[in-house]
């Protein structure tokens, strides 16, 4: 998989992610819960098989806290996934506004090249315009949706639900508006932009014209900092499948700290942090009993 996104990297920021799992990054961190689950579990199994032996006490707190840790540290891994996600795949902003507020200009102004259609005909943009850049080092793909607005044209009513439905999905909106009045803004998400447009022909202050470049560098520091923002939390997890295993882990976690709260349910608490360890396994490698056993066996004096 690193390898993977090494290969397809197209800014230094996926670059740097894609080497760092490449270099065992993720992998040595898994592998550290793993050890830390295997402890849990000798612990465990040891209660269980070796009972009639000199075992110490305070097994279950021990327990206790190594599952406590395993689930911190399995979370921060999940709570990192969506600026991971944003690294590997791509910040999406989508630009909305009513018809001829500049929309498709701006895009061609912040890309630098004629990607959008520009003219002031209402209802020329019909479907979802893509154009991607490097920002800060990070993918950003800019969405030129159609014109919100109330239309008879079956075509053009559909190019403005599809342009809801993206702008919606999005990782960032900016609203761009001529008079002030904006439009789409039930489609607001906390942090997303508010953007006055065609500065060179309302004079008003602020606002920004993407055709003489009055305003432009400003918005593009701005965007640069919203950028950095929403990559800054990343963690090591960056494709939905591993984010899914762990999930699946962290859940085995919770449910084995609860059956050990509840005491007397030694098995029940095993059988979950096997499943745990079943899902890093897919992650990382494979464990076997031998491995319990090793850790067994280092850490008491049984057996021998």
């Amino acid at each position: 998989e690193a390898l993977g996104d090494l290969i397809e990297a197209e800014t230094e920021a996926q670059r740097k992610l894609a080497v760092s799992n490449y270099s065992g990054a993720l992998r040595d961190y898994v592998g550290g819960l793993r050890q830390n689950l295997l402890r849990a579990i000798a612990l465990t199994e040891a209660s269980i098989d070796f009972a009639d032996e000199e075992i110490p006490e305070g097994l279950e707190r021990q327990v206790a806290h190594a599952l406590g840790e395993s689930e911190k540290a399995l979370a921060k891994q999940i709570a990192g996934f969506e600026d991971a996600r944003r690294i590997r795949t791509g910040i999406e902003i989508a630009i909305v506004g009513a018809p001829n507020v500049g929309k498709s200009t701006l895009v061609n102004a912040l890309v630098g090249d004629d990607i959008a259609i520009v003219t002031d005909i209402a209802g020329t943009t019909r479907d979802v315009i893509e154009a991607r850049l490097s920002i800060g080092g990070q993918l950003v793909t800019f969405l030129d949706t159609a014109g919100l607005r109330e239309t008879d044209d079956p075509i053009e009513r559909e190019g403005v639900r599809r342009a809801q439905k993206r702008a919606e999905a999005a990782d960032l909106r900016i609203f761009l508006s001529d008079t002030g009045l904006f439009e789409g803004k039930e489609l607001f998400q906390d942090g997303d932009l508010t953007v006055l447009s065609k500065g060179d022909l309302t004079g008003e202050a602020g606002a920004i014209s993407a055709l003489t470049g009055e305003g432009l560098a400003d918005l593009q520091r701005r965007l640069k900092d919203k950028v950095s923002d929403m990559t800054s939390g990343a963690g090591l997890v960056a494709s939905l499948r591993q984010q899914e295993l762990l999930l699946g882990a962290v859940a085995a976690v919770q449910t084995a700290q609860f059956a050990n709260e509840s005491g007397g349910q030694l098995e029940l608490v095993a059988h979950h942090i096997r499943s745990c360890l079943t899902k890093l396994e897919q992650v990382i490698g494979r464990i076997d009993v031998e491995d319990v056993l090793g850790e067994i066996f280092s850490s008491f004096c049984i057996g021998k």
